[in-house]
């Protein structure tokens, strides 16, 4: 899972250029549910939120790929940059399906 391009919200510890790093701001763990079912978890840092435009599902796995990944709503948000998006503020989780090649 790739998570990119995230923003802070008031309270948020950042440093000189006002972010945390990606890896600092989400963590991310993912569990096989079974042999192409895979379950994703990623925990939110008080203070940011993830773009879901920004979420990418891969796999390093030769002759694999993500066939689907089903996320929750999110929130609407109109962003001053980005215009209408959708944000997670808090822990979510997505499920993606595997296809084997």
């Amino acid at each position: 899972l790739t998570l990119g391009a995230l923003a802070p919200r008031a309270g948020a510890q950042a440093d000189a250029d006002g972010l945390l790093p990606v890896d600092q701001a989400f963590r991310v763990s993912a569990t096989a549910e079974s042999r192409n079912q895979v379950y994703v978890r990623f925990a939110i840092v008080d203070g940011y939120y993830l773009y879901q435009h920004r979420i990418k599902v891969t796999t390093p796995t030769a002759g694999a790929g993500i066939a689907a990944v089903e996320l929750s709503p999110g929130e609407a948000k109109t962003d001053e940059f980005l215009g209408d998006v959708v944000v997670w503020y808090a822990d979510d989780e997505a499920r993606a399906t595997v296809r084997l090649e």
